[in-house]
């Protein structure tokens, strides 16, 4: 009898055992029940510090373009500001340009009433000017003989006080 209660007390004891041993494993089950969802919150938790990590890094590179940017555009600001002070000055210059072109024609104009003082046949005023446009510092010469030598042809005519033209056998006085 000893033995059967050895046995019983072994067996109660073994029991007690098993059921110590099924609630540890009730009991793990229930922490791997609670300990997997925080496992997949801290790895979650992981991936959105490396994304905000990210998202900081890109904001400062979109700073950072973005103060280039503002460089740039002020850097444009400043050479189409140039662009326009020098176009002003090239408008002045057209300007003051066409100024002394229209003076020179005006000149030009003066210099052919001059011209036209004696007139010339038609011959020798095309030879006349074709000498003046082709070589203006020998024409100065040349073109004072050829007019002298018209003069003294009588093909020459000058103006009077009045307006009219009068033939001259000579020189004009």
């Amino acid at each position: 009898m000893k033995c059967l209660r050895a046995v019983a007390v072994g067996d109660n004891v073994v029991g007690r055992g098993v059921m110590t041993v099924d609630a540890i494993h009730v009991s793990s089950r229930k922490k791997v029940d609670i300990i997997n969802p925080i496992d997949s919150i801290v790895f979650l938790t992981r991936i959105q510090t490396r994304i905000l990590a990210w998202h900081a890094f890109v904001a400062l590179k979109v700073r950072t373009l973005a103060q280039r940017f503002a460089a740039a555009v002020m850097k444009i600001n400043r050479v189409t500001k140039k662009t326009n002070q020098v176009t002003l000055q090239n408008l002045a210059w057209l300007e003051r340009t066409a100024g002394i072109a229209q003076s020179l024609q005006n000149q030009v104009a003066q210099l052919f009433q001059v011209i036209n003082i004696f007139k010339l046949g038609s011959r020798d005023r095309q030879a006349f000017i074709g000498l003046i446009l082709n070589n203006p510092a020998h024409a100065t010469l040349q073109g004072r003989r050829h007019v002298w030598r018209a003069k003294m042809a009588g093909r020459c005519r000058r103006q009077t006080a009045c307006g009219l033209w009068e033939k001259t056998g000579g020189l004009h006085g």
